[in-house]
């Protein structure tokens, strides 16, 4: 074999070696390209599934701030129908007594919140935000129960005894 066959042939069998490993380079990008493309699809998917929780929530904190505004609305009214003069002072009963409804009120107003951020944790990351921007702070759980007495009807009963 003359010279330049021998080189021709180690030419050749360079090329068909850099081939091989040109395609070998190709199927393995195409396999990592298969892979990324996958996990866009994936992602998509999570991403779909996400904003329609979102949309969700923000139409439950929608919701639930119309209920909010309609129960501060109630409590206005009736707060102002339970309103104590202020020159009463002598009536320690009536006193007593508004103050447990306030109290009461408080105690069911912080139940509503504090099961609200239970029920809906989805949700309790942006309440959590509206009521500390309002100084609002909820307890990690509920107020004791509502009292249906109060502390001055309870020691009068006991002193009529």
């Amino acid at each position: 074999m003359c010279i330049r066959d021998r080189v021709s042939t180690q030419s050749t069998w360079g090329k068909r070696k850099e081939l091989a490993s040109a395609q070998k380079e190709y199927e393995e990008d195409s396999r990592r390209l298969g892979e990324i493309q996958n996990r866009v699809e994936l992602l998509k998917g999570q991403e779909r599934e996400l904003v329609g929780a979102l949309d969700k929530l923000d139409a439950e904190v929608e919701e639930q701030g119309a209920k909010m505004g309609r129960a501060q609305t109630t409590l206005g009214t009736k707060a102002r129908q339970f309103r104590v003069n202020v020159d009463d002072l002598a009536n320690a009963h009536a006193l007593q007594l508004a103050h447990d409804v306030e109290v009461n009120k408080n105690k069911t107003l912080m139940s509503a919140l504090q099961l609200l951020l239970t029920e809906f944790p989805d949700a309790s990351g942006a309440l959590e935000a509206i009521l500390s921007e309002n100084d609002v702070r909820v307890a990690s759980k509920a107020p004791s129960s509502i009292d249906v007495q109060s502390v001055v009807s309870r020691t009068s009963q006991r002193s009529n005894r």
